[in-house]
């Protein structure tokens, strides 16, 4: 994998994400099959591709908050395991919560929310432009973090929601560029080792004889 060497910036390649989901969000059965059920459980179609779309509004939304100061520097991975490192109770809310703002997201209807992509896209094209790296962005959980950090956590979003939209709809799931796969991989297996540590993720995926085969996935 390539961890250091990206053929373009994060917001660049966040940006270009941004078409290829506008692509499927387009997609005929997407407003075909809108009140279908998904593969996600307790979400419809429609909830599911305006959750899609939340990765990129959050973002837009984030962005207009004055920068905070970082306490300390939190990577993708460990932002996802502060927010699923939480008792049952805490995790069945969250996810409610998540059902029920994908449902309401996605009542306007398909071409309300497919218009809001592209309308936060292009914002973002202009409101990305000579934001710094390491500008610090408030975001869920009151976690100050760099910015770059944060649109990889939107990042990882984006492509498991696509192919979780694209599964429900039977169409393939669509091709992101090698960099982002790449560093999507990157984030999920370090959010495996913030969970279980280098030595069990070592085994998990390197020696089946000493692997408990519960690791995985890591949400």
């Amino acid at each position: 994998m390539r961890l250091e060497s990206k053929r373009a910036s994060i917001p660049t390649l966040f940006l270009e994400m941004g078409n290829t989901v506008g692509d499927l969000l387009k997609n005929p059965d997407v407003e075909t099959n809108w009140n279908e059920p998904s593969a996600l459980e307790h979400m419809t179609i429609g909830a599911l591709a305006a959750h899609l779309g939340r990765a990129f509004t959050t973002a837009w939304l984030y962005l207009q908050a004055d920068e905070c100061t970082m306490e300390e520097d939190i990577d993708a991975s460990q932002y996802f395991f502060r927010a699923f490192d939480q008792p049952d109770e805490d995790l069945q809310e969250l996810s409610a919560n998540i059902v029920q703002r994908a449902t309401d997201d996605a009542e306007p209807g398909a071409v309300a929310v497919r218009e809001l992509h592209d309308r936060t896209v292009t914002d973002l094209r202009t409101k990305l432009i000579g934001e710094p790296a390491e500008r610090g962005i408030e975001v869920f959980g009151n976690i100050c973090m760099p910015l770059d950090s944060y649109l990889v956590t939107r990042m990882v979003e984006a492509v498991i929601h696509s192919d979780d939209l694209a599964h429900s709809l039977g169409i393939d799931t669509p091709t992101f560029a090698p960099d982002v796969v790449d560093i999507v991989m990157v984030a999920l297996l370090g959010m495996g080792r913030e969970r279980h540590g280098d030595v069990a993720m070592l085994r998990e995926f390197a020696r089946g004889e000493r692997a408990t085969g519960d690791r995985l996935p890591v949400f």
